[in-house]
């Protein structure tokens, strides 16, 4: 129950920065770099697929869902099961 609370207070923290010192969201992120991404890609030791889309930031990908069901189905599932 303490986890919890404590998850639930970080969110709080967050949304009160933001109400007062980004109301109107001037420093929203607008892109998602894939560079960032590239120091966890190149740690996984498995299957794996980088995917990068141009076009799109935060937006929801069309067929993601579809894809990564491809993917799982795809290679050994039991490649996945962390035991």
């Amino acid at each position: 129950m303490l986890d919890l609370d404590i998850i639930i207070s970080v969110y709080e923290e967050i949304a009160y920065y933001f109400r007062f010192f980004d109301p109107n969201h001037f420093r929203e992120d607008t892109v998602c770099l894939p560079s960032t991404q590239f120091a966890t890609y190149n740690k996984i030791q498995s299957e794996k697929e980088l995917l990068i889309y141009l076009k799109y930031g935060h937006e929801r990908l069309p067929y993601l869902m579809d894809m990564a069901l491809h993917f799982f189905l795809t290679y050994d599932a039991g490649a996945f099961l962390i035991c």
